[in-house]
């Protein structure tokens, strides 16, 4: 073929044919890589579905069906109209040609189409009571629900972000009608009815206002904003919302701190002094007019391009009181659990396509003679990003179960080992929440510049979509928390479960080890298993012998630890369900190689059997970061 190519060009140049002349500026000779159908085209995830739902025929072959019906619509039209929101970002009109204040936020029609298809799909409805599951939550229902998230993510044009606000709502203002908290009658019962529809006509989405001036995951002290009581039990709001993501909202949740009637009252400090509020973002009478609230700009950012983002001025916006006073930030807690966990979604869904655009455009381009995809080096790393890719989805997908059977109701009680999985279904929640959260965002952003590498010089070209990937990823880390704060937020859940998480996870990691353990020899995974379990020992025995002080100072890489301990549980687990040789070879490959001991040395591994320095000395530390205070 490259024979002919150039006896062809030869021939041009014997007839004095230019062969770059004029308007011909020669062949580009790689193939685009297009998107595809992400359930019909992924033999693994068609594996896990199979695993996840099997012991139900008839509900599996339901789920197959709508998640293959789901995937043929991403792969044509709604990709299109994520490209859309990505060429179209969102503008502010603040001003109307007669010097009115109007703070009229345009969105393209493609994320206007977001909102139809969101609601179509069920991507919030799924998970919530409905006429057709005798007004129950289905225990299946939360995991149906991600799934379908999973693979719309990478090409919802970012809508996801509103869908994951609009989830948390969702299930806040649930708990808070169950406990009796939330007074849901009127516009707040119909709040949850709208969010929670499948009917496009009447589906509302969520915003989730609390970062302020102050900015950071601090809201205790970073909350300024104030309510004000009314004669008629609702509330005016006072402050400045400095971050608030999906601004073209319809309703949203916010933090503030009453101010005391009468006059000279001031406001509790700290997070004990805040309070959850429901606000409608617009006047319900005037749909166009805002509810006291003025838009000050749009955020200028490095990715999330088609989300508004917004700063907001509350002058004066009218509000409802929701839960208890001063219970704001335990309330809005239920909230975060739901946005951290689309947060990973969105980071596995957006591995998953990393992954399968990396692996097609490596079978197609040709170098040196050859398809990438038989260099031994290439296929290193895309083995490295989808392993990757299978224990986010892994993690994220298990976790949405573990939480469906959660609020399902369905969990048994009294005694017996089924009420034990009960309760550690209960613990892992709490625990695992911050660590799916910060794992699969840290893996999401370093794989997608792995990707745009993998892709060469066209992955760095804005039209190949690498660059705005890769730009969209950046925030995961961010949004819900930073790793540093949510690795923190771990030893806040290990502490409130009073010695009760640790030996939950213990007891999951080692029922995945057995698991696998009894698996067939043919699968290899007896190494594996072994290093794991000597892994997850030794980390567990360091955890309980550090000081607290030291355990804080190392939190980071415990949380590392843990997440990569719990990911290899789960792919070891999940090759013995399918006794499929690349399930088994992603465990062996995760297992042997991943860096578990991590948190042993660096809180001094030689006392836990694994040769190492104490590596934790603060003010070493502090020397080399700021050796001009030395002076």
């Amino acid at each position: 073929r490259e024979i002919s190519r150039f006896s062809h060009l030869i021939k041009q140049f014997a007839h004095n044919e230019a062969v770059f002349q004029g308007a011909k500026h020669g062949s580009f000779y790689q193939q685009s890589v297009p998107v595809t159908n992400p359930f019909d085209k992924d033999p693994f995830m068609q594996r896990y579905v199979k695993v996840a739902f099997g012991n139900k025929p008839a509900e599996l072959a339901a789920i197959q069906l709508d998640l293959s019906r789901l995937g043929n619509r991403i792969a044509t039209d709604v990709h299109e109209l994520a490209l859309d929101c990505e060429r179209q970002p969102p503008t502010l009109e603040q001003f109307d040609c007669w010097g009115r204040r109007i703070d009229r936020i345009h969105t393209s029609h493609a994320w206007k189409s977001m909102k139809t298809f969101s609601a179509e799909e069920g991507f919030i409805a799924l998970a919530y009571p409905s006429p057709s599951n005798g007004g129950g939550v289905v225990s299946n229902g939360r995991l149906h629900q991600m799934l379908k998230n999973l693979l719309y993510a990478p090409s919802s044009g970012l809508y996801g972000c509103p869908l994951a606000m609009t989830d948390g709502a969702a299930k806040t203002l649930r708990l808070l009608d169950e406990r009796g908290g939330s007074g849901q009658t009127g516009c707040l019962s119909e709040a949850y009815d709208r969010l929670t529809t499948r009917d496009p006509k009447r589906f509302w989405t969520s915003g989730q206002w609390m970062t302020e001036r102050g900015g950071g995951s601090d809201v205790g002290d970073g909350t300024e904003t104030v309510a004000v009581p009314q004669d008629d039990g609702t509330y005016r709001l006072y402050g400045f919302k400095w971050f608030s993501s999906a601004t073209d909202s319809d309703m949203t949740l916010a933090l503030a701190r009453v101010v005391p009637n009468g006059s000279g009252g001031a406001p509790t400090p700290g997070s004990r002094g805040l309070s959850l509020f429901f606000i409608r973002v617009r006047s319900p009478d005037n749909p166009d007019q805002l509810n006291g609230i003025q838009v000050v700009r749009l955020k200028n950012k490095l990715g999330t391009r088609q989300l508004p983002t917004a700063e907001l001025l509350l002058d004066g916006c009218r509000a409802r009181l929701i839960g208890e006073p001063g219970r704001g930030v335990a309330e809005i807690s239920t909230m975060l659990q739901l946005t951290r966990l689309h947060n990973a979604v969105h980071a596995a869904g957006a591995l998953r396509r990393f992954s399968q655009l990396c692996r097609d455009h490596a079978r197609q381009r040709t170098a040196f003679g050859n398809r990438i995809s038989e260099y031994p080096l290439h296929v290193r790393g895309l083995s490295d990003l989808e392993v990757h890719s299978r224990a986010a989805c892994l993690f994220a997908m298990n976790y949405a179960a573990a939480l469906g059977r959660t609020e399902s109701r369905l969990l048994p009680r009294g005694d017996g080992a089924d009420a034990a999985a009960g309760e550690d279904d209960q613990q892992l929640v709490r625990l695992l929440s911050p660590l799916l959260k910060l794992f699969t965002a840290k893996q999401a952003v370093r794989q997608a510049q792995e990707a745009m590498e993998m892709f060469g010089g066209v992955g760095y070209v804005e039209e190949s979509g690498i660059p705005g990937m890769l730009r969209d990823a950046n925030v995961l880390p961010i949004w819900e928390g930073t790793t540093n704060v949510l690795s923190l937020d771990l030893l806040r859940a290990l502490h409130k479960s009073r010695g009760a998480a640790l030996p939950a996870l213990q007891r999951s990691l080692e029922s995945a080890c057995s698991v696998a353990g009894s698996a067939p020899s043919v699968l290899g995974l007896s190494a594996p298993v072994d290093r794991l379990r000597a892994s997850y020992r030794r980390v567990l025995t360091a955890a309980a012998a550090v000081p607290a002080d030291r355990l804080t100072h190392a939190a980071r890489e415990f949380a590392y630890s843990l997440s990569r301990l719990h990911c290899g549980a789960q792919l070891l687990q999940f090759a013995a369900a399918t006794g499929h040789s690349a399930d088994a070879a992603a465990a062996r490959r995760w297992c042997l190689a991943s860096d578990f001991d991590q948190f042993v040395r660096v809180v001094g591994g030689h006392q836990h059997g694994a040769a190492a320095e104490d590596l934790l000395c603060a003010e070493e530390e502090r020397r080399v970061v700021f050796e001009d205070e030395s002076a």
